[in-house]
């Protein structure tokens, strides 16, 4: 089976060794390699998309944060693919799978959901002003009840100042009915007042609302988290929305996960097994050099030899 240098430095592999690999290793390693790039093109091509649609940066700043990515990505695999094959490694190599799985099915709901998400902020962010308002226009007609009260109140105690049923009880339009007259009339203006300013509250919230509407700001200010936040509270309410999110996820998943499934598939070949009898025979004469360098018995053979010599 022919062997590709370019595939071979993507495995990190010697292609002067690999060209004497048995068919099995090198079809493996072939798998090895083809699989690394799925991650590694995933992750390259969602961070540039995040950092120019999400964060703005330009295309030179989103194609260095991509290659960054990127390669901290086939770093990863890399590692995947380098370790040996036990219970602890297989687990930590999960681990770090899953994790980096979940963090690229995140990114890529982002993207494919966009729409949905600017929606959700958009609704979101009018149902907040909707309620800032009202709360606001609350206080300002309690505050024009109040003063219609007031007025109420002043305006009756000057007529029955007039017909002397109150008060001094003299009917009469004197000093005290006059200055009775004129704290009613300027509660009135202050009852005026505070209406029109509530009337005109209200003009400015629905004019608030309507730009809020029309406006792009909710895209340009949102952030990473926010984005996510509204993701899920579209999801949330959305039984449709959810499949397709679980399946987005699932695929995005056994993309990420697809080295550690290849590393699982593939199974001890003729040159692993060489490699470990090449390295327990140099382990066993190392072991045996030692002991014979360190046996009680090593200098007096030192002192034959040097002796027939």
């Amino acid at each position: 089976m022919k062997v590709s240098r370019y595939l071979c430095r993507v495995v990190g592999e010697s292609y002067d060794r690999a060209v004497h690999f048995h068919p099995a290793t090198v079809r493996r390693m072939t798998v090895f390699a083809l699989a690394i790039h799925l991650p590694v093109l995933l992750w390259t091509v969602q961070s540039f998309l995040i950092a120019r649609c999400i964060f703005g940066a330009s295309e030179a700043i989103a194609g260095v944060v991509a290659g960054v990515c990127g390669f901290i990505i086939y770093l990863l695999e890399r590692l995947v693919v380098g370790t040996p094959n036990s219970r602890a490694v297989g687990g930590l190599r999960v681990l770090i799978g899953v994790v980096v799985a979940l963090l690229g099915s995140s990114a890529v709901d982002l993207m494919l959901f966009d729409r949905e998400i600017s929606h959700q902020l958009r609704v979101e962010g009018e149902r907040l002003l909707i309620q800032t308002h009202s709360q606001r226009v609350k206080q300002l007609d309690a505050e024009v009840e109040r003063l219609r009260q007031e007025w109420l109140r002043a305006q009756a105690a000057a007529s029955c100042e007039a017909d002397g049923t109150c008060g001094s009880k003299v009917r009469s339009t004197g000093p005290v009915y006059r200055e009775l007259a004129r704290q009613a009339e300027r509660l009135r203006g202050d009852f005026d007042q505070a209406r029109m300013k509530a009337a005109s509250q209200r003009d400015a919230d629905r004019a608030e609302l309507r730009a809020w509407k029309a406006s792009l700001r909710v895209l340009e200010e949102a952030g990473l988290l926010q984005r996510l936040q509204a993701l899920y509270d579209y999801i949330d309410g959305n039984p449709m929305a959810r499949w397709v999110w679980a399946l987005t996820l699932f695929f995005v998943v056994a993309i990420e996960l697809v080295v550690i499934f290849t590393k699982f598939a593939f199974g001890q070949t003729v040159d692993d097994h060489i490699d470990l009898v090449r390295e327990s025979v140099a382990r066993h004469q190392a072991d045996s050099y030692l002991e014979a360098m360190t046996s009680p018995y090593a200098g007096a053979r030192q002192a034959l030899r040097l002796m027939r010599e």
